[in-house]
């Protein structure tokens, strides 16, 4: 077993039983800034990590924001929300609360690098349990195609319809995720969202991996106007 994977086994270890039975959130950050940390090669540049990088307008922050070098400049790529294992958080709640920090942020990146490009990668982890999305401030886009989200997130294991296409983002996707079952109670609707998509780190750790290096080495699937749908 090689050193990186010892690494994140004794902070999966201190999530599991933490020091004098006390849970801190800080136990989670540790698996999840050493997972990205390692995934997305700092060694060669053209990655940034922050933690808790305050919007400059609305004064949230995300837990850790990844951005990524484009032309001398910073452009987010992954936003990271994290919660304590025995926290009264559920991924519906965390992702409102990730939506809230990020949204204005990716309104002012479509503004200076003056692009349609409006997605980035989301993730929640609440303690052991961690999932992947793709993250769409447009959301009428993803209800015009009937794709099922959450807020304007879509679960990174959701299959459909790009370009008359299947687009598929992950080689492989466990048969064991838990279903995010959830609903968003919006102005005028409730979505209902029923996907597979949250993975143990305790069981999956592999497939967890594989998703790492996805989110590393690629971006967002991009959905305008009508050219995506759902999988039938």
């Amino acid at each position: 077993m090689n050193n990186l994977q010892n690494t994140l086994d004794a902070a999966i270890k201190r999530i599991q039983y933490p020091p004098e039975d006390k849970d801190y959130e800080h136990y989670v950050a540790s698996w999840a800034f050493t997972s990205i940390a390692s995934h997305f090669n700092l060694s060669q540049g053209g990655w940034c990590i922050t933690p808790e990088q305050s919007d400059e307008e609305t004064k949230k922050r995300p837990d850790i924001v990844v951005e990524k070098l484009d032309n001398g400049r910073l452009r987010p790529h992954l936003c990271v929300e994290l919660k304590k294992r025995n926290s009264r958080a559920t991924f519906s709640k965390a992702l409102d609360q990730l939506d809230d920090s990020i949204n204005h942020r990716l309104v002012r990146t479509q503004r200076d690098f003056d692009d349609d490009v409006l997605e980035v990668f989301a993730m929640v982890q609440i303690g052991l349990e961690v999932a992947f999305f793709e993250y769409y401030i447009v959301e009428s886009d993803l209800d015009d195609c009937g794709i099922p989200h959450l807020s304007g997130f879509v679960p990174l294991t959701y299959n459909y319809i790009l370009n008359d296409m299947e687009s598929n983002q992950l080689d492989s996707i466990p048969a064991n995720l838990k279903t995010l079952t959830c609903s968003y109670k919006d102005k005028d609707h409730i979505t209902e969202m029923e996907i597979p998509c949250i993975y143990d780190i305790t069981k999956h750790q592999d497939e967890v991996s594989d998703v790492f290096s996805t989110i590393s080495g690629f971006i967002p699937r991009h959905i305008a106007g009508k050219n995506a749908k759902r999988m039938v």
